[in-house]
This record gives C-alpha cells, structure tokens and sequence, in this order.
C-alpha cells in the first residue's frame, strides 16, 4: 500500500488545509480502514469551519481506533462547537 501511505504522508506535511483534506481523502479511498487519515481529515476539516463533515469522519475515526484519545478529543471539540452536549 505505498499509494495510501504517501497520500497519508503528504497529508500531514501540507500546510493549506482544503489540500491536506483532498490527500486525506486519497488516503482514505485507497484504505477506507485507516483511522489516523480520518482523524487528521477531521483536524483539518475542523480548522476549515466544516464542523458537520468533520463530526462525521471524527465519529468513523473514534469507532476505528476506539483507544486513540487525540480521535476522541477532536470529537469532544467539534461536537462542543455544534452545541451537541
């Protein structure tokens, strides 16, 4: 899987939001398993103010890697800022 891993790498090197979110999307097309890639998409998505789509890839991300606690904070503030509490 060479083709997820660079898409997942470039992901977290770029600095421009809206691209990182279209590598992470490449990642996550080539291994729709890949729990990191959602869960930095939903970061990115986050800091681009689309809270609703970045609820739902931080939700997928928590049920993937239900021990990862940065997913899980992500989740915590992005349903903080939607008043979901």
């Amino acid at each position: 899987m060479p083709f997820f891993r660079s898409a997942y790498w470039l992901g977290t090197l770029t600095a421009d939001d809206m691209a990182a979110v279209d590598r992470f999307r490449e990642a996550i097309r080539l291994n729709p398993e890949c729990g990191a890639a959602l869960r930095e998409m939903g970061r990115r998505l986050i800091a681009l103010g689309q809270n609703p789509l970045a609820e739902e890839a931080l939700v997928e991300a928590c049920r993937l890697l239900p021990e990862d606690a940065r997913a899980h904070e992500q989740l915590g503030l992005v349903e903080n800022r939607m008043e979901k509490f």
